[in-house]
């Protein structure tokens, strides 16, 4: 007959090198940004890409070491979808960019500035690229969604859930912030404004689950073979 059976790990090495990992790559990541974000003050350009590299690099290590302790393929494949999903969104718009503005380098603003193009394209361009963006952040916030579901459910810590939630909520407030510009400049600053710090705030809850990956549990099938077999 078929049983279920849980089991439980409880900060072995193995564990303590994917939270490490993760930890580690998302340390990088805030430093990484700390010091873009310093040399954009001092209006200066600064290349990050080794560092942001590195980082994906042990996160995805981080992730796929917690996905085969817990034997969660679920977790490694929405990773992955996001990760893939990041990467063709990116080459589209860059093709796009290079095909009608004639860089590598895609800028919203340039849709804004004085083009070879004429009107027509650049309005059909202006759609499409807000339809990928749209569609972009939907993949996001579904993969992320899925992503704090699975960790939740491996370590019985809900942090990851609160902290997406409340990303996701401040994100809508800054959408409507933005929506609402046009009506009110005042009110809408002050909902985006909050919901910029909110989704800081619940990016610093999701990371934090990491801090406390101490144990996982994960339920697998077994056969229970007749003890009077031979």
């Amino acid at each position: 007959m078929d049983k279920i059976i849980t089991l439980h790990i409880q900060d072995t090495p193995q564990l303590r090198i994917a939270r490490n990992f993760l930890i580690i790559s998302v340390l990088i990541y805030m430093l990484s940004s700390l010091i873009y974000f310093l040399f954009l003050l001092n209006q200066k350009m600064i290349t990050l890409t080794p560092l942001i590299i590195v980082s994906f690099i042990l996160n995805m290590f981080g992730i796929y070491k917690l996905s085969k302790l817990g034997r969660n393929i679920r977790l490694f494949k929405y990773y992955m979808f996001l990760v893939l999903g990041s990467i063709l969104y990116t080459l589209i718009m860059a093709l796009l960019s290079k095909i009608f503005l004639d860089t590598w380098n895609f800028d919203l603003t340039m849709l804004h500035l004085e083009s070879s193009q004429d009107k027509g394209t650049l309005d059909w361009l202006r759609v499409l690229i807000g339809f990928l963006m749209m569609g972009y952040v939907l993949l996001y916030f579904y993969c992320i969604y899925k992503i704090a579901s699975e960790l939740t459910g491996l370590s019985g810590d809900k942090l990851f859930l609160t902290g997406y939630k409340i990303v996701a909520f401040c994100f809508v407030l800054v959408g409507i912030g933005l929506l609402l510009l046009t009506f009110s400049v005042g009110f809408a600053k002050i909902l985006m404004t909050f919901g910029g710090i909110g989704m800081i705030g619940g990016f610093f809850v999701f990371i934090s689950g990491f801090f406390r990956l101490k144990q996982i549990t994960y339920s697998i099938p077994y056969q229970v073979c007749n003890e009077d077999k031979t």
